[in-house]
């Protein structure tokens, strides 16, 4: 299964990261669609592509000031796609 990494610092085309918020364009073939995946939503595993299901996100969020990492500010992202 391919899989790219991302970094909150750095600039890329097909993904945005900005705190606690990221859009990433689904890289399977014939899909393209743009979802967006945040830390407070997420149960901190993954989510999907919305459209194909073939791809997925997972965030490894920065501990935030509350103590947990819910909520907090986006270090790392991974897309892995079929």
């Amino acid at each position: 299964m391919p899989s790219k990494k991302y970094h909150c610092d750095d600039k890329y085309d097909e993904v945005d990261i900005h705190g606690n918020n990221a859009a990433f364009l689904c890289p399977v073939e014939n899909c393209g669609k743009v979802f967006i995946v945040n830390t407070t939503s997420m149960d901190f595993s993954s989510k999907k592509c919305p459209k194909c299901g073939k791809s997925r996100v997972t965030l490894l969020p920065k501990e935030s000031k509350k103590g947990g990492a819910q909520g907090g500010k986006i270090l790392e992202a991974t897309i892995e796609w079929d």
